[in-house]
């Protein structure tokens, strides 16, 4: 009999008698009487320890059945499975989607936003047209090219689009080392290795790779040198368009009244070098412009011209009655005396104002506060046409500005915002633009003068920084192509329509004026906030209240 049977006998044995005493058993009575009644027997505690084991464990196993069969864990370890296929179709994926990149290169994707290796649709027009057998050589082994730089093996597969675009152009890769021979064939060119060599029949072109095809930047605060703007595209364009052509325009740069130390004309002269232009150098000073360049460059001159220098520009752009001949002239952003240089403008119809402009509209300033750098109107649709997108801003800084004197002789090319003031070279330190505002200010100006069937131009450009080598090449301002289309429609190119601009590998900026920069940083900073803040209060105190 275990303990809970005697105590239930105990209980029966509470009897009442007939006139309802209470009636105890003397079995019971005795129990009370030695106090053991409360008290487990030892061997009634042994079973009842043996049974809380045996109820405990029957808890466990039930737990551990429950774990794997509830609800909480099926759901956790089907999101760990699907975690897993998902990580695992990202591998394969990408896995594949390398393969075809390297297999089939027209399959590849550029989501760079600066299309930088992407071929442009101007590029795509021109390797279109191609009907002669071309060869890109690269000056190494596929397998070592692509491995040296990521710059080269980006630049390897921007290759293979062109030959996906026409299978006219092939690409061939020469191992100098196994053949040190093959440099015999180009005497005249200073060959190195990673460097590209287009030919057509006999006819070629010789990039290299550190002045053609890359243009190198330096880090000042560690000394290191880092590709600033990839010209694979540009370059190969131009050297695919001057192979297969026959004619090549000349543009001549005049020297010896200037120099270029910050590389603006530079950058103006490998754009034009980029749209398949031959650059030649003149000095003004002792020789007479070639007549057989199409275009001539006056940039920046630091001094005024010799009246024979004068002389030979006039005589140039006349081209003895026959005209057909262009001048492009940028006068430096500092107070110069040019009488000689003011007659040549005086003489088409232009002057040049005696300062800087300011544009005070926040909507033409893509820099808060600097009233100087600013972004400018496009003018006359004549040289506008052709641009793929007008909606991206064309940008200079410090112009002076172009007055046109005769409007029958010259046009606006492009203008600043009608808030805009002229800080006049003399004015004082405590000048303010917001008190000077005149209307809008040329930029730029093209004049006109015609012969029998042709016209010489002469344009005016009141800014060189528009020609700083980084808006040159950004894919958010339209400098690049603007100056192409430009240069190409003042030269009558039958490919007018065809401008390459390098691309530059650097992060680029959103384009935002800032009055745009002002609204979207109110936005960030306190509306969103404040909204953020409203909403959680109202959680808060739906919840508090349910």
């Amino acid at each position: 009999m275990d303990y809970k049977d005697e105590k239930e006998n105990l209980i029966k044995n509470t009897l009442e008698d007939n006139n309802g005493e209470t009636k105890i058993s003397d079995e019971a009575a005795s129990a009370l009487e030695a106090g053991t009644f409360d008290e487990k027997p030892d061997n009634v505690k042994e079973d009842v320890k043996e049974s809380e084991a045996g109820d405990e464990k029957d808890k466990n196993k039930k737990k551990r059945k429950n774990l794997f069969s509830s609800r909480r864990f099926k759901k956790g370890g089907f999101a760990v499975i699907l975690t897993c296929l998902v990580v695992a179709a990202v591998i394969v994926i990408n896995i594949i989607a390398n393969v075809l990149q390297t297999k089939v290169p027209v399959l590849s994707i550029d989501m760079s936003g600066q299309n930088l290796y992407a071929l442009s649709d101007s590029t795509k027009e021109l390797v279109h047209s191609i009907d002669k057998e071309v060869v890109i050589n690269v000056l190494a082994k596929e397998d070592t090219y692509t491995h040296a730089d990521e710059n080269f093996l980006k630049a390897n597969a921007l290759l293979k689009k062109y030959v996906a675009e026409n299978d006219k152009i092939s690409i061939k890769y020469i191992d100098l080392q196994s053949d040190p021979t093959y440099v015999n064939k180009y005497p005249n060119e200073n060959i190195t290795s990673y460097s590209y060599i287009v030919t057509c029949g006999d006819k070629y072109k010789y990039l290299d790779v550190s002045s053609d095809l890359f243009t190198l930047g330096t880090d000042y605060s560690s000394g290191e040198t880092y590709v600033e703007s990839s010209n694979v595209e540009s370059a190969v364009t131009s050297a695919i368009y001057y192979v297969t052509s026959e004619n090549q325009t000349k543009v001549a740069v005049l020297e010896g009244f200037g120099s270029d130390p910050q590389g603006l004309l530079s950058a103006l002269t490998t754009l034009l070098k980029s749209n398949n232009y031959e650059i030649v150098n003149t000095n003004l000073m002792t020789e007479d412009i070639p007549q057989d360049c199409d275009m001539a460059i006056l940039f920046q001159p630091e001094s005024d011209l010799t009246e024979a220098a004068a002389n030979r520009v006039s005589d140039y752009l006349s081209n003895g009655g026959n005209y057909g001949k262009n001048l492009f002239y940028v006068p430096t952003h500092t107070v110069l005396e040019s009488p000689n240089l003011d007659s040549i403008l005086e003489e088409w119809g232009m002057s040049i104002g005696q300062g800087i402009v300011a544009d005070t509209d926040s909507s033409h300033m893509p820099y808060i506060g600097d009233y100087y750098c600013s972004v400018f109107e496009y003018g006359s649709s004549e040289y506008a046409d052709g641009l793929k997108d007008t909606k991206k801003y064309l940008i200079g800084a410090y112009t002076r500005p172009v007055i046109i004197d005769d409007s029958a002789k010259a046009t606006a090319i492009a203008t600043t915002s009608e808030s805009s003031a002229m800080r006049s070279f003399d004015a004082d330190e405590n000048w303010n633009p917001s008190e000077h505002i005149e209307g809008s200010f040329n930029a730029g100006a093209v004049s006109t003068k015609s012969g029998d069937g042709t016209k010489s131009t002469l344009t005016v450009w009141g800014t060189g920084m528009s020609f700083y080598s980084q808006w040159l090449n950004s894919s958010t301002f339209n400098n690049g192509e603007y100056f192409a289309n430009l240069f190409n429609k003042l030269t009558n190119r039958e490919d007018s329509e065809i401008t390459i601009a390098s691309k530059n590998t650097q992060s680029e900026q959103l384009g935002i004026m800032s009055d745009q920069i002002v609204v979207l940083g109110s936005l960030f900073m306190y509306v969103l906030p404040a909204l953020v803040l409203v909403l959680g209060l109202v959680i808060w105190i739906r919840r508090r209240h349910r």
